[in-house]
């Protein structure tokens, strides 16, 4: 369970994968449900691949990303793409596109095209597969916020044997980190460092506000009740704490191992042993208002005395 920006991405990249060695007991998703709904096409590559059934629930999600009208009189039948191509999908995100109305003519499918069940359905599928035997992948709490009452914290967590709850303890340096994506349309850096990513940014004191009280620390506190709820075991990993660990595949191993969810000598068959290729987006910098431009760093310096009490967060 972990919002966007705070290193999820780099925690499962811990984790082996199948779809890369075939000897792992491990099918590790990442992000299953993705914001750009094309990349959930490898997992039903995947089954097709496997010569596995493709359950229902992913006929339906296909379905939900193009919209077909049956031919009716002189009306010929017609297909539509109604899913963000080069967007991800989010509530802000398809309200915007729809109010502008894409160029070629579309509008965008106003639901999260996936259900719930999908991860039943494909982990089914998957006990049939020899050898594998751990189905991971990390949840977005923008889903549970944006998506109705199927999404729910609860509702995802009582699908999991055990929680990993990741989060960053500075709540500042997520916010910047998430503008500077947005900006860059930079997401991930995988084995080199992009300078567009350090691009500066604006500062808002207002959208920083909102996003640390309704967004991260909102978010967070739902898991946390969530949990309550479910009973379902789980353990915290600090961003910060993470990439500061000089042995993470122990620190994890550790983690693991006092969960009581898994045997010690299953954790080798969880855990690779080579280093991630995900690497630190920015490069590393003195103070927060080298982030801004010229007027950002002029507003943030005047607002940082009303806003220091939201830049942290302890889960």
């Amino acid at each position: 369970m972990s919002l966007g920006r705070t290193g999820s991405t780099f925690l499962t990249s811990h984790f082996q994968n199948y779809l890369y060695n075939k000897k792992s007991k491990v099918y590790n998703a990442h992000e299953f449900f993705r914001f750009w709904p094309m990349h959930f096409y490898k997992h039903i590559h995947f089954l097709k691949a496997h010569n596995l059934e493709i359950p229902k629930s992913f006929v339906d999600f296909m379905c939900n990303l193009v919209k077909f009208t049956e031919a009716s009189g002189k009306q010929k039948e017609t297909w539509e793409w109604v899913a963000p191509a080069n967007r991800p999908y989010g509530r802000r995100n398809i309200n915007l596109l729809n109010n502008r109305k894409k160029k070629d003519g579309y509008y965008i499918h106003d639901e999260w095209p996936y259900s719930l069940n999908m991860i039943d359905d494909f982990c089914e599928q998957l006990n049939k597969v020899q050898g594998l035997e751990y189905f991971i992948h990390k949840h977005i709490g923008r889903i549970s916020e944006d998506f109705g009452d199927e999404w729910a914290y609860e509702n995802v967590i009582a699908k999991a044997d055990l929680v990993i709850v990741n989060y960053r303890y500075n709540v500042l340096d997520t916010f910047i980190s998430l503008q500077k994506a947005i900006q860059s349309q930079e997401w991930v850096a995988i084995g080199n460092y992009k300078p567009e990513y350090d691009n500066k940014i604006e500062w808002n004191k207002k959208y920083f506000i909102d996003y640390a009280t309704n967004r991260y620390m909102a978010s967070y506190n739902k898991v946390k009740e969530a949990l309550k709820t479910t009973q379902k075991p789980y353990f915290v990993i600090q961003y910060e704490n993470f990439v500061a660990n000089v042995n993470k595949r122990q620190y994890l191993a550790d983690l693991l191992a006092q969960s009581g969810t898994i045997k010690t000598s299953e954790i080798d068959n969880l855990l690779t042993l080579l280093r991630p290729r995900i690497i630190k987006q920015s490069k590393p910098r003195q103070f927060y208002e080298d982030c801004f431009n010229a007027q950002g760093v002029k507003k943030f310096k005047e607002d940082y005395h009303d806003i220091k009490h939201l830049t942290t967060y302890t889960y």
